[in-house]
C-alpha cells in the first residue's frame, strides 16, 4: 500500500532532492513517485530549476534579465554558454498550485539567490532517476550510483547492470570514437528492499567523460534515460570540469545532440578562454550550424581572440600538442584557399617546420604529407605506394587525421596488381578502432576482386558459422538484445548476398543462388532487395529478379518513377490481374515483417502544441486519430538542417496520401523561422514546441528525431534516424487498421 495517502508537499520533494531526510523517509517518498506521475513532474521541475540557478551567480543578473526579455521579445531561443542556464529556458512548472508561486518567485530567485549544490547530482529522465557522487569526480575516485527506475520497468529483477561508455582524451567523436574494450559493464546494481539500485565503480585515472545506462542481465531492456544518457564529468582542483572532460563530451554528443555538443562548446570558451582550442571549436560549429555565411558574422567576435592567442603561442617556447595540431591545422586550411596569400604561405611553413621540430609524429604532419600527392603521381600508384609504405610506419599507430594515410593507401592498393599489397591495406583500413568486426569487413573487401574473391569466401562462410559478434561486432551502449540481434542478421543477410554474388562470379551458380535465397529471406530491406536483383539477373534467374522486384514496387521508400516502371513491366510480363495478386502478397509480408518490430509506449500526459497563428491545440486535436509521422527539428542543429530537404520530400509524400505529419519546432513561432522554412520551400503546416511538452511526452533528445504514432496516439516503434523509413511505418500501421 502506499504509504502517502496525500502527495508530499513541495517542501518534501525539496528535501528529498537535496538527500536530506532520513532512509525511511526517503524510502517512502521514492515509493510513492513510482506510482504518482504528478509529484514525478513536480521532482523533474525542481531538479531542472536547481541545476539551472546553480549557475546564476556567476553571471551578472541583470545581464541574464535583459537578454531573458530581449529574446523573448523577439521570440527567439537562445543557447547561453552553459547546459546548466541554457535548460533554465526549458524548465516548464507541473500544472497545480505550486506552478504559480514558483513561477512567480522564479524572477527574484535567479535575479538574486545562488542555490548551493545538493551532495549528489540528479538526472531525472521522464521517469527515471539516477544519482551520482560525489558530485563532482576527480580521476580515480570511486563513484557511488543509487538508481531509481520507472514505473514498471526492470520490476522484480534482484540485479541490474550499469554499463558505461569510458572516454580518455583524445578519443573521437561519435561513439565510433571510443575503442570497444572502453564500452562495458563498469558495475552492478543491487536492489534494497525500498526499491531503489545502488552499486559502485572506481573511474580510472585515465577517463574524463563517462556515459551510462542501465540494462537488465540480458540486456533485454535498456533505460538510456530517453537518448541522453547519464553522464560522469571530471573535475579539476578549481570544482570546475576539466577542458578534457568537456571536449569529451561534445565528443559523445555528437550524433545525439549537435545542440548540446555547441551549447558544450560555448562553455568551453567560458571556462577556458586562453585555449585556443576552445575558440577554434566553436568555429567548428559555428560553420557547421550556421553555414559560412553566418559563421562569418557570428565569428566576428572571437576570430581576432584566435588570432591574438596564436601570435601569443608563437612566443612561448613550447607548446602542447593539442594546441600546435589546431593553430598547424589553421594554417593549412588558409593556405588552400584562392585567396591565399605570400604571407598565408610563410606563415603555414612556420607552423610546419616547428610542429616537425617538436612534434614529429604529429598526426597533423601524417595527414599533411598524405594529401600532398598530385593528380600526375596518383596515375603510378605503384610508386606512391612506397611512400605511403614509410609514411605509415613513421607515424603508426594511426588516429584520427593520421587516417588518411590509409584512406590514400587503400585507394592506391585497389589499383595495384599485388594482392599482397591489396591484403595489407585492406586489413589496415578496417579497423584498428572498429567494433570488433574487421574480419568481417576484410572477408568482403576480399570477396570484391577477383584474384583474392577465393580468400574472401573462405573467410566469410567460417564468419557465417561463427557467433553473430563476428559480423556484428561489439553491441552499441544504447542497444537492446533485440535491437543488436536485428543489426547482428541485417550483417549476416550481407554477408549472405556477398557469398552469393561471388559463387556466382565463380560459376558455382546454384550454391550462389541457395545463399541468395537465404539471404533474402527473415528481415525488409530495400537496398538488399535492389543487390539481390542484380545477382539474380547474373545468374539468369528470372524468377528471382521477379522476386525482388515485386518487393521493390510495393515498399514506399522506392521512388515513384522507380515503382511505377516496376509495374508496368510486372502486368506486361504476367498480365495485371496475376501481377497484382503477387504485389498484394508483397505488400502483406513487407507489413508483417515491419509490424514485428513494433512496441507500444503511451506518451506521458496530453502534450499541447502552438500554431502558427499562435493557437494551442492539443496533439489529440491534431492527429485526429488517424496514425501520424512526428518530426521534431531545429534550425539550429546541423543534423536538422541537413535533414530538412529529405525530411520535405517525405512530408510531401505522405501528406499527398492522406497521411499526418507533424513537424515540431523547437521554439516559438516568429517571423524569422516562418521566413527561414519558406526559403527552404516547406510549404506544410508547422507546431511549435513552446514549452518544451512535446519533448517532454517523447521523451526525445536532439533533433532530428522521428516518431511513428497509431491511430490511438502511441509510439509504436522505436525511434528512428532515417526519415524514409516513417513511410514504410506508417504504411504499416494503416494496414494494422484495416
Amino acid at each position: 500500500m502506499n504509504v502517502f495517502l496525500l502527495h508530499p508537499d513541495d517542501d518534501a520533494l525539496s528535501t528529498y532532492l537535496a538527500n536530506a531526510l532520513d532512509a525511511d523517509q526517503r524510502g517512502r517518498i521514492a515509493s510513492h513517485l513510482h506510482a504518482c506521475v504528478r509529484c514525478q513532474e513536480t521532482l523533474r521541475f525542481l531538479t531542472r530549476f536547481n541545476d539551472a540557478t546553480s549557475t546564476i551567480a556567476r553571471v551578472a543578473p541583470e545581464t541574464i534579465l535583459a537578454s531573458a526579455l530581449s529574446a523573448r521579445a523577439a521570440g527567439e531561443r537562445r543557447i547561453l554558454p552553459s547546459p546548466e542556464i541554457e535548460s533554465l529556458t526549458a524548465v516548464r512548472a507541473p500544472r497545480h498550485r505550486f506552478a504559480w508561486a514558483a513561477l512567480a518567485a522564479s524572477v527574484v530567485v535567479v535575479a538574486y539567490i545562488a542555490f548551493a549544490r545538493p551532495a549528489e547530482v540528479a538526472a531525472v529522465a521522464a521517469d527515471s532517476e539516477i544519482r551520482i557522487s560525489p558530485a563532482k569526480p576527480h580521476a580515480g575516485d570511486s563513484i557511488h550510483v543509487v538508481y531509481h527506475p520507472s514505473g514498471e520497468l526492470f520490476r522484480g529483477s534482484a540485479r541490474l547492470v550499469l554499463r558505461a561508455r569510458l572516454r580518455a582524451p583524445g578519443d573521437g567523436m561519435y561513439s565510433s570514437g571510443v575503442p570497444i574494450a572502453r564500452v562495458r559493464p563498469v558495475a552492478i546494481l543491487t536492489r534494497s528492499s525500498k526499491g531503489e539500485y545502488s552499486g559502485g565503480f572506481v573511474l580510472p585515472d585515465s577517463i574524463v567523460f563517462a556515459s551510462l545506462v542501465v540494462e537488465d542481465s540480458a540486456a533485454r531492456s535498456v533505460d538510456e534515460n530517453g537518448g541522453r544518457l547519464w553522464e560522469v564529468l571530471v573535475h579539476g582542483a578549481d570544482g570546475q570540469p576539466t577542458y578534457d572532460a568537456l571536449e569529451q563530451r561534445i565528443n559523445d554528443m555528437m550524433g545525439r545532440s549537435w545542440e548540446e555538443a555547441y551549447a558544450t562548446t560555448k562553455r568551453l570558451t567560458t571556462l577556458y578562454p586562453d585555449r585556443i582550442e576552445s575558440w577554434t571549436t566553436l568555429d567548428f560549429f559555428d560553420r557547421a550550424l550556421f553555414g559560412e555565411g553566418g559563421a562569418d558574422s557570428l565569428g566576428k567576435s572571437y576570430r581576432a581572440t584566435i588570432e591574438n592567442l596564436i601570435a601569443s603561442a608563437r612566443t612561448k617556447p613550447k607548446l602542447s600538442e593539442s594546441e600546435i595540431g589546431v593553430i598547424f591545422y589553421a594554417r593549412q586550411v588558409l593556405t588552400y584557399r584562392k585567396d591565399a596569400t605570400a604571407a598565408d604561405s610563410a606563415e603555414f611553413n612556420y607552423w610546419l617546420n616547428r610542429t616537425l621540430r617538436e612534434y614529429p609524429r604529429h598526426m597533423q604532419l601524417a595527414q599533411h604529407y598524405a594529401i600532398q600527392f598530385t593528380p600526375e603521381e596518383w596515375k603510378h600508384p605503384e610508386h606512391m605506394l612506397d611512400s605511403l609504405e614509410r609514411l605509415y610506419a613513421r607515424f603508426s599507430p594511426l588516429r584520427g587525421p593520421g587516417r588518411n594515410i590509409v584512406i590514400a593507401g587503400q585507394r592506391a592498393a585497389s589499383k595495384s596488381e599485388s594482392d599482397v599489397v591489396y591484403r595489407r591495406w585492406s586489413a589496415r583500413g578496417i579497423g584498428a578502432d572498429s567494433r570488433g568486426d574487421s574480419a568481417y569487413w576484410t572477408a568482403l573487401a576480399m570477396i570484391k576482386r577477383p584474384s583474392t574473391r577465393q580468400e574472401g569466401m573462405t573467410s566469410l562462410r567460417r564468419l557465417l558459422a561463427s557467433p553473430l559478434a563476428a559480423m556484428a561486432g561489439a553491441r552499441d551502449l544504447r542497444e537492446d538484445s533485440t535491437k543488436y540481434s536485428m543489426r547482428a542478421g541485417a550483417a549476416r543477410r550481407a554477408g549472405l548476398a556477398a557469398l552469393g554474388r561471388a559463387l556466382i562470379a565463380e560459376g558455382r551458380t546454384r550454391a550462389g543462388l541457395d545463399s541468395l535465397g537465404q539471404a533474402a529471406r527473415g528481415g525488409w530491406d530495400p537496398s538488399l532487395f535492389r543487390g539481390l536483383r542484380a545477382a539474380y539477373a547474373a545468374a539468369g534467374d528470372s524468377a528471382g529478379v521477379q522476386a525482388m522486384l515485386l518487393r521493390m514496387s510495393v515498399d514506399p521508400r522506392t521512388p515513384t518513377d522507380t515503382a511505377t516502371a516496376i509495374v508496368a513491366w510486372g502486368r506486361a510480363r504476367l498480365g495485371a490481374k496475376t501481377w497484382n495478386s503477387l504485389a498484394t502478397s508483397a505488400r502483406r509480408e513487407m507489413h508483417e515483417r515491419l509490424l514485428a518490430r513494433t512496441i507500444v509506449r503511451s506518451l506521458r500526459g496530453s502534450p499541447s502544441l502552438v500554431t502558427g497563428d499562435g493557437k494551442s491545440r492539443t496533439l489529440r486535436e491534431v492527429m485526429a486519430n488517424r496514425p501520424a509521422a512526428v518530426i521534431f527539428w531545429s534550425r539550429h542543429c546541423g543534423f536538422a538542417i541537413e535533414a530538412l530537404p529529405s525530411i520535405r520530400r517525405v512530408a510531401e509524400r505522405l501528406a499527398r496520401e492522406g497521411r499526418g505529419v507533424l513537424l515540431v519546432v523547437d521554439e516559438a513561432p516568429s517571423a524569422d523561422v516562418k521566413r527561414y522554412l519558406a526559403e527552404k520551400q516547406w510549404t506544410l503546416p508547422v507546431y511549435y514546441d513552446v514549452r518544451g511538452e512535446m519533448k517532454s511526452a517523447f521523451n526525445t533528445f536532439g533533433t532530428p528525431a522521428y516518431f511513428v504514432l497509431d491511430g490511438a496516439g502511441r509510439i509504436r516503434f522505436d525511434r528512428i534516424d532515417d526519415e524514409a523509413e516513417l513511410i514504410a511505418q506508417v504504411d504499416a500501421l494503416r494496414s494494422e487498421q484495416r
